[in-house]
């Protein structure tokens, strides 16, 4: 009993890696308890609140320019980290413009018989200060989104999605500065 060697055994696999990622996750946490932060930092500019501007549609296209104003509006908060604020009443405006707005079937069958297609939407930002007009940031942002016909999806489905995408890509685009 004494002359005999103990045999160490590690954790399992599973445990191990669970183990692993719990360390990882709290250290991660930690840091974000810290006060590091990712996003808009209003501070770089000296803006607090920010009213985002009716979205100005130079597309053909309809209805692009209210439903980008909307999702703009409603994720501001989540995706830059800065307060909305009212036209007139903010320290600073963000204006968008929708430049084009392009369809393109991608595959198809036929003259009418749409499998699947892509719908482009470009458009060019900035944020302009409420005091003194000047430009406090600009910047440009597209977004793609394709549809398929096949599994239900179409024109509305991708205009839905490229609007959506496009907002987040302005908001966080925001925080990258000149």
């Amino acid at each position: 009993m004494f002359g005999k060697r103990r045999r160490v055994v590690p954790f399992p696999t599973p445990l191990r890696n669970i183990l692993a990622l719990s360390s990882i996750m709290g250290g991660l946490l930690l840091l974000g308890s810290c006060g590091y932060s990712q996003g808009f930092s209003g501070k770089r500019l000296g803006i607090r609140s920010l009213a985002v501007r009716v979205v100005d549609n130079q597309s053909y296209w309809r209805g692009f320019g209210s439903l980008l104003t909307r999702e703009l509006g409603q994720q501001l908060a989540l995706y830059s980290g800065i307060t909305p604020g009212l036209p007139g009443q903010s320290d600073a405006t963000l204006e968008v413009q929708i430049k084009e707005v392009r369809g393109r079937m991608i595959t198809g069958e036929g003259e009418e018989a749409v499998r699947e297609s892509a719908l482009l939407i470009a458009a060019k930002w900035r944020i302009v200060d409420q005091e003194s007009g000047k430009e406090l940031q600009a910047g440009k942002a597209l977004d793609w989104a394709e549809y398929r016909v096949p599994v239900g999806e179409n024109r509305a489905s991708a205009q839905k999605e490229a609007i959506g995408d496009l907002a987040r890509r302005i908001l966080i685009s925001l925080g990258a500065g000149k």
